[in-house]
């Protein structure tokens, strides 16, 4: 169940078959042969069988061979997010207590300046493109003298595993102030490949592009993670630029990717002037947060070749628990599809009971593609999962025909740009600042994001001052948590059992 495998099973039987593209053509061959190569100089590091190795970079072949390297000789991926503020990513390798650390040059300086606080880092490593040399560098990577080359290795056998083996962990934004840590295994992510074959029709053919950042399912599952199992290819690109993709789009023949419904109404702005040829893509995975009505008239207009398909997920359960199929965008407009592959789902009460179609109720799901729990966290593991069900925390119905209708996400979680924002996390910043007495953080509305944060306070003094508040944020937070606007109130709003009404302040936000 070691999904490195199928690197090595494409490399065995096509190893001249395109597997990724940055500014060059990557083939399964030679990238088998380089992750035998980082295999090897892992082991020489000491890295062994479920130790975790994170990532702090952007999207690049580095990535993927470390994520492929680490899957090889049985080691635990971590990748971090590359916006977070220092204090979120001491935290994530301290809670992960991952033993070694692959930096791109961009963040090494971050990881330097923690270090003291990491003594139990065996190293860290700066990755670098030496286009020249035509190898990738990682230096301090081992105390071999070849240790900083991909260098000829001799193929390093892929450790055997069981389909509940660790293959990744993923740090996500909850409900809580503080990410959990979704653990990912072998079983899931072989599982969920083969499911999305038959839920977006996929082929050995297709070439995808990693719009999205690979830390997070969206990019990294759909598809890149699939394409490895299929034996297509991935054009990377290190960030969403609308003007670019439209180029690789059209240079490479890109037939499939996942874009949030901003992505795609920045892609279809830029291409009015571009007028680039689109005519190869067919495959679009709308994610993340819904379509409006006037999204879906532009995609039918200027993409009528491309099949949109809406999907609702989340991380624990592989990126995907319903998949709407683009023939049913009209008909089925504002649902999010009928359950997907290899997955079950259900919709139950407050006693985990089965609900008739019309009824809301919390959306829950099961099947090989679901997460086992969460790393160190026994009682949110025994929540999420009791039963033998995944518990959303998303409240939904089902019509009569069995699809989906979202009717309320989880109330604390904003979705800004594809990205989300446990408003909790923000608060907990906030609430160290010495002028805020009390603070509540909700999504606002916003054309180009889908939602931005913004933050209710009542204060100490009277007053606030916006602009410290947000200075006071950013040294915090990462750039896309820190709330584009401070609302002063007197008292904020509460429900009948006390607790701060939510749902008034989105309201009011929405005004």
């Amino acid at each position: 169940m070691n999904f490195a495998l199928f690197l090595r099973q494409h490399a065995l039987y096509r190893p001249e078959r395109s597997a990724f593209i940055t500014n060059r053509v990557w083939t399964y061959g030679e990238l088998d042969k380089r992750v035998d190569a980082l295999a090897a100089a892992l082991m020489r590091a000491g890295i062994v069988e479920r130790d975790r190795v994170a990532v702090l970079m952007k999207n690049s072949i580095e990535f993927i061979e470390v994520f492929l390297a680490c899957s090889r000789i049985g080691a635990v991926f971590v990748p971090l997010n590359f916006r977070l503020a220092p204090d979120e990513i001491r935290f994530s390798l301290d809670h992960g207590r991952v033993k070694a650390i692959v930096v791109q040059p961009d963040y090494s300086g971050m990881i330097k300046e923690l270090e003291p606080e990491l003594s139990w880092l065996n190293w860290s490593s700066v990755a670098s493109w030496d286009e020249a040399a035509g190898e990738v560098a990682y230096s301090q990577l081992g105390d071999s003298s070849d240790g900083n080359r991909l260098a000829a290795s001799n193929p390093i056998e892929d450790v055997p595993l069981s389909s509940d083996s660790p293959q990744r962990i993923l740090y996500t934004s909850g409900t809580t102030a503080r990410p959990k840590a979704a653990i990912v295994t072998h079983g899931q992510v072989i599982a969920a490949s083969a499911a999305r074959v038959v839920d977006f029709r996929l082929n050995c053919e297709d070439v995808t592009i990693t719009a999205g950042p690979l830390y997070h399912v969206g990019a990294m599952d759909t598809f890149m993670t699939t394409m490895l199992y299929l034996g297509g290819a991935t054009v990377i690109i290190d960030k969403f630029d609308p003007e670019n993709s439209l180029r690789l789009i059209d240079e490479y023949g890109v037939t499939a990717t996942w874009l949030a419904p901003t992505m795609i109404r920045m892609l279809l702005d830029a291409n009015v002037s571009a007028g680039r040829d689109l005519s190869s893509l067919r495959v679009v995975v709308a994610g993340g947060e819904a379509s409006p009505a006037s999204l879906l008239d532009r995609e039918d207009s200027e993409l009528p070749n491309v099949h949109f398909y809406n999907a609702y997920g989340l991380t624990e359960s592989q990126g995907l628990v319903t998949v709407l199929d683009p023939e049913q965008r009209r008909d089925k407009f504002g649902s999010v599809g009928r359950v997907a592959w290899l997955r079950e789902m259900r919709i139950v009460d407050g006693d985990d009971r089965e609900v008739p179609p019309g009824t809301p109720g919390e959306i829950v799901a099961r099947g090989p593609v679901v997460f086992p729990g969460y790393l160190y966290d026994e009682q949110a593991t025994s929540v999420a999962l009791r039963g033998g069900w995944l518990h959303t925390g998303d409240v939904g119905y089902l019509d009569d025909d069995g699809y989906l209708f979202v009717v309320d996400r989880k109330k604390d979680m904003i979705l800004s740009g594809g990205e989300n924002i446990a408003s909790s996390e923000v608060e907990r910043v906030l609430d160290k600042h010495e002028a805020v007495d009390e603070v509540a953080v909700v999504g606002m509305p916003d054309d180009r994001w889908g939602e931005v944060p913004v933050a209710y306070i009542v204060s100490r003094g009277g007053e606030i001052d916006a602009e410290e508040l947000s200075q006071f944020c950013r040294q915090r937070l990462a750039k896309f948590k820190v709330p584009v606007r401070f609302h002063l109130l007197e008292t904020m709003p509460r429900n009948s059992t006390g607790k701060v009404s939510k749902a008034q302040l989105r309201e009011m936000a929405k005004a």
